[in-house]
């Protein structure tokens, strides 16, 4: 009987304390989520992307390819969305981002099909796997804002490049 007693002591304590492990391990967890929340919103206090691809609008001949190039149009989509995005929200969607970069690169029209567009292109695909690049790698919030805003800025490049296809030039006749 005293080694039943002992027995059931021992199993009580190794009860108890798995119990206490259990709570504090829980604790543990929901303060590690917490850090975690308030690092999210502070990250996106500091760091706002500034979305803006209207500053250089495509003209009527630029324009009519771009809208049948569907992957022009879901980069484009991808960077407007941006607009309404926090800056960890950007993040999580780098993947996204890379894929359409990369086959807007692959896919360009024919009268688009030129070096200085090809260059662009490019480099908007490099850029985009280099803010995936740093996502899954760093923990450099600075650097990745810096990356992102070097998208949008590539990217209003391409507008200009597309723009400047269809100008025409002019000879001036003495």
């Amino acid at each position: 009987m005293k080694n039943f007693r002992l027995n059931f002591f021992y199993v009580k304590c190794l009860v108890s304390s798995l119990g206490l492990i259990c709570i504090i391990s829980c604790h543990k967890e929901e303060q590690k989520s917490d850090q975690k929340d308030t690092d999210s919103k502070n990250i996106d206090s500091l760091y706002q992307v500034q979305v803006n691809l209207n500053q250089v609008n495509l003209n009527e001949e630029a324009t009519e390819i771009a809208l049948a190039w569907d992957d022009y149009m879901a980069t484009q989509n991808e960077l407007e969305q941006w607009q309404d995005y926090q800056f960890t929200e950007i993040l999580s969607n780098t993947d996204n981002l890379q894929s359409v970069t990369d086959s807007l690169r692959i896919s360009v029209p024919k009268d688009f099909n030129n070096k200085p567009i090809q260059s662009r292109l490019k480099t908007l695909s490099t850029q985009a796997n280099m803010l995936n690049l740093y996502v899954d790698k760093s923990e450099d919030h600075q650097a990745m804002y810096n990356q992102a805003q070097s998208i949008i800025i590539t990217f209003i490049g391409l507008k200009r490049q597309m723009n400047e296809v269809f100008i025409e030039e002019f000879n001036i006749e003495e």
